[in-house]
This record gives structure tokens, sequence and C-alpha cells, in this order.
């Protein structure tokens, strides 16, 4: 294609809101676009990937997550170690480093010795988050540990000057006080949740942090218009070595023909994928020939499993143990996660994902596959042979592109066996309300934890803890699962992964729930984009990234 054709396919970008017919290639900068449009750049409402990353890359917690051998580890960030623990596992104090500064702002014009970091900050950060998301599981799972935290929510209302009894700061340490031990009482710092923000400029100056933006991240926000946002390099970081870049624009909220046609051209960097992108570039699971060589398919873990739920409170599905083991058997997990989707879907080994703790590396307790005859053999056991008998079964899921797709092919599969299954559509809100109701039969649900806790993906079947009050969605009661869950509680790492391990099989062979995938990052990226890792819960990522300026110029003048 020659420079003048460039120019113009450029130009009819410009107009749809993309980079001008010049070339920045040289710059040491990255562009990211997304279909999914970014309007909120509030750390404590981060509920996907993209903002996730944003929220990373301008404010920081006490620790944070870094991926060793496709393992999560907790790692110093605005702590300067990782939390001290009193001999009764009760107490967590953290020591926060000194000299760190907040974002240069207008919000601290004539204040500038408000910049500096104070224990002040993360304790308003931590109250600022448990009284705006009080709802989120995050959330409520972290008030419910801290000493006080209960009492604090019903008093203080607007008043965030309530002292919390589980909660003392000094000027070099905050500690926390906790009801009954928790070894992954650390992770909750890890998260985009209690992301530490300024108490001066977002409570005293009331700076909108749903536009705006004051951390102590690798970098900070140039300019937020509509659905672009610039992140440019925060020269006062308090590591000098990071980050490895100057800006960042993310041009969030784009069709998928845009998407496509900037990474093309080179005027984006990378994209994070959808659906439909993905069907549309690739084959089988492989980029599709036209597409340029330099540009690579890259698929990182994420921390969510989608399964199917059980009401096991339903008359026939609860009761009949035989008849969930034929719905069971009767989906091919390796047909409903595809070939083609590899990247964008792992099949389940259990339910906890990977790379969380590692405990992907036992072998699976679910079969791989479907059996047929299995399927018809406890389906006559089950007073249903070849389906006849059955009621129709309502298959309940949230409406969005993937989980229609999982949700029909679910239907296919069990039609085979003569079960017929009808799917509704829900908005997030009314799935839940159907739930609380006990008006559900099936449910295809995906549940995504915010930090590094294999716990927070059994608590959805915590038999003492029924929804609404508590997170068992399926009504499921087990005494031997109860005894297996408060192993986790164990400081002993080898005593909490049997505990695991005996968690899973519980659920095994009850079947309340089906695991069926854990999910991925899909992103395509040309090939000058480096060090790019966007693994579960690394969410300070994009400081570490790094572009290769002269193989971007190269690459880009030999497609002139």
């Amino acid at each position: 294609m020659k420079t003048s054709s460039v120019c113009i396919f450029v130009l009819s970008l410009t107009i749809l809101g993309f980079g001008q017919c010049q070339n920045p290639s040289s710059k040491n900068e990255v562009s990211i676009s997304t279909l999914r449009s970014i309007q909120n750049i509030d750390p404590i409402v981060s509920r996907n990937n993209e903002s996730g990353f944003i929220a990373g890359a301008l404010y920081e917690n006490l620790l944070a997550n870094e991926n060793l051998d496709d393992q999560l580890k907790l790692k110093p960030s605005l702590a300067i170690a990782l939390p001290k623990v009193s001999e009764d596992h009760l107490t967590y104090t953290f020591q926060i480093r000194q000299n760190v500064k907040f974002h240069a702002h207008k919000c601290f014009k004539k204040n500038e010795e408000r910049r500096l970091l104070s224990t002040r900050d993360i304790l308003y950060s931590i109250k600022r988050a448990i009284m705006t998301e009080r709802n989120h599981p995050v959330v409520k799972s972290f008030a419910s540990q801290v000493l006080g935290m209960a009492k604090w929510q019903e008093q203080a209302k607007s008043n965030f000057q309530d002292p919390i009894a589980g909660i003392q700061i000094d000027q070099k340490t905050i500690s926390f006080q906790l009801k009954a031990p928790n070894p992954e009482f650390p992770n909750y710092f890890s998260s985009t949740t209690f992301s530490v923000v300024s108490q001066y400029c977002s409570q005293t100056k009331g700076i909108d942090l749903e536009r705006d933006a004051v951390g102590t991240g690798a970098f900070q926000l140039k300019k937020k218009n509509g659905d672009t946002i610039e992140l440019i390099r925060n020269t006062e970081y308090w590591n000098p070595q990071y980050p490895l870049v100057d800006k960042i624009t993310f041009q969030s909220g784009r069709s998928n023909t845009e998407l496509y046609n900037s990474l093309t051209l080179g005027e984006v960097d990378f994209i994070f994928s959808n659906v439909y992108l993905y069907y549309s570039v690739t084959k089988n699971g492989t980029l599709q020939k036209n597409i340029p060589r330099r540009i690579s398919l890259k698929s990182f873990p994420q921390s969510s499993t989608t399964f199917l739920a059980i009401n096991m409170l339903h008359p026939k599905l609860g009761k009949n143990l035989n008849l969930r083991r034929a719905l069971v058997s009767a989906l091919n997990r390796k047909t409903i996660n595809s070939s083609y989707m590899k990247h964008y879907r792992s099949e389940a080994k259990g339910m906890v994902p990977s790379p969380l703790n590692g405990f992907d590396r036992y072998s699976s307790i679910y079969e791989a596959a479907s059996n047929n005859q299995l399927t018809s053999d406890l389906l006559k056991k089950a007073g249903f042979p070849e389906g006849r008998g059955l009621p129709v079964i309502t298959l309940d899921y949230i409406d969005s592109e993937n989980e229609s797709r999982y949700a029909s092919q679910i239907v296919q599969e069990l039609s085979q066996h003569g079960i017929v299954v009808k799917t509704r559509k829900n908005s997030w809100s009314k799935l839940f309300q159907r739930i609380e109701k006990k008006r559900t039969e099936l449910v295809l649900l995906t549940w995504t934890s915010q930090f590094n806790s294999p716990s927070y993906f059994f608590q959805i079947a915590l038999s003492k803890n029924f929804y609404p009050s508590g997170s068992n969605l399926m009504f499921y009661s087990s005494p031997v699962y109860d005894s297996a869950y408060s192993g986790l509680s164990s400081f002993d790492k080898i005593k909490q992964h049997e505990a695991i391990i005996s968690l899973e099989r519980t659920l095994a062979t009850d079947l309340p729930l089906f695991p069926i995938f854990h999910g991925r990052t899909v992103i395509f990226a040309n090939s000058w984009v480096q060090k790019l890792d966007l693994s579960a819960l690394v969410y300070d990522a994009l400081k570490y990234m790094k572009v290769d300026s002269a193989e971007r110029v190269l690459l880009l003048s030999e497609n002139k």
C-alpha cells in the first residue's frame, strides 16, 4: 500500500475518532482500544479487565500481585513489606512507604504538603469503599471480618471521622484486628476496590473520581474526554524504574471495524478482543492468513469460573442425584468450550481457576467428556429413561453474547438425550431476584474474584449461608462440605490445600453445581508491544509494558 493511500484510510479513521495522518510510531507511547465503553474510572467500580488495568495504572494498594511460574504471589506496593502478623493471627500490621506522593493535581494548589501519602489516606480509602460499595461481595466479605466494622457501617453513614475499633493508624503503620483468624486476609489489599485515593482531594475538595483521578500510581491522568482516556508517566513515581512508556491512550467504545482497522494500520498497539472480533479474525483459534504477520493473539488467565448451578430445593433436580449426574454426564465441556474458543476459555478442572494459588495442578475430579452410555443408564436410574416423563427444565442466564452461546450449546447437548431445556435471559438484578424467590431450576453463572482467594469460589455453595443473607445460590446443605470449608482457615498450606481438594470432591459428588470453564483475557497485539502480562489480578501490568519503537517504525514502513 502506498503512503498516500494509508493517509486516506487513516483520515477516514480520524473522523471516527482515531489518530491523525502523521506517524507517531517513533514515540514511546502505547495506544489501546476496546469495544467496551469506559465511562467511570473510579477504582471502586472497576468491574472488568479494561477498567481494572486503568485503575492499576493510576492507583495503588498496600499490596499487589505478581505472576510467578503461573501462580499469583503477593508483593509489597504502598506497604514496604508483607504485613506483620500477631501470634494469635488476629492482628495484621502494615508499615507504609514514606515520601510517596499523590499525582500533581490542581486540588493541591497552595497545599503541596497534602500530596504526601499518609495512613489517613489509606484509612479514608477503606472507609470510602465500605460505604460506597457495601453490597459488593469483596466489601461485604472484608467488612464482616474486621472488628467493629459492622457497627461503624450502621452508625457512621457519611461521617468518615468516626473510628473503627479494629483499625488503628499512626504516622508509619496501619493495623487491622480481625474477629477470627483468616490466612487470606492480606489478599484484600491487592484488590482495586481498596485502591488508595487522596482524602484531601476526594473529601475536602470534592474531586469527582468517576471522571478524574488522584492516585499514587506509575501513571497519572492527563485527560478524559468521552471515550478517550490519556495517561502519562508519573515523573515523581516512588519507584524510578517504572513506568517503561511515557503515555498510554485508551480509546474505548469502538466498533469491531474500528478496532480491526486501527490495529492493522498500526494506529493502535493492542486491542482487547471480544467474541465478535475473535470470530471475524480467527479460524479454529488461529489468525487468518490475511492478518499482518506482526499481529499476534495473546491470551491470559482470569480469576473467573463459569458453572451450571442447580436449585437444590427443586423437587426433581434437587432431590434426585442420578438426574443431576445425568445432566453433567450429558455435557461435554470440550464441545462447549470448542477448539476455536480455546484462547477465550480453559476447561475447568474444578471451581478454583488458574492461577489462583496453583490449585489447577491437581487432576480433575470431573469427567472431561460426555458419556452417552452413562447418561442413558443414569436417566433410567433417575426414573426418566431417555428423558421420558421429565418436564421441561428452564435454564436462566445473564443476557450477554457469551452466555447466550454457552446456553445454546448446553440446550443442544442435553436435547440429544431427550432432556428438554428452554432458556430465559435475565438482567443481573432480575436473575438474583429469581434466585432469592427460589424460582430457578438451572442457572448459568460466571463467578469472579478480585483477589487471590480459593475460598471465594466456594462461598457460593457455603451450605450454612443461604442467599440472600449469604452467598449460597444453590440452597445446598452438607455437613461434610461445612467441615471441609472450615479447613480453609488453616494457616498450614498443606491443610488448606487438602481442604480445597475435599471441597471439590464433595461438590463433584453432590453436584449442586458443575464447573464448565475458566475465563481468559484475550488481546490482539502488534509485535512491538513487549513485557505485557495481563494475567489474573496483576492490575499494575501496564507499568511493566514497553514498546520497541525501532521495530514499530520498521514494520510500519514496510507496509507503505
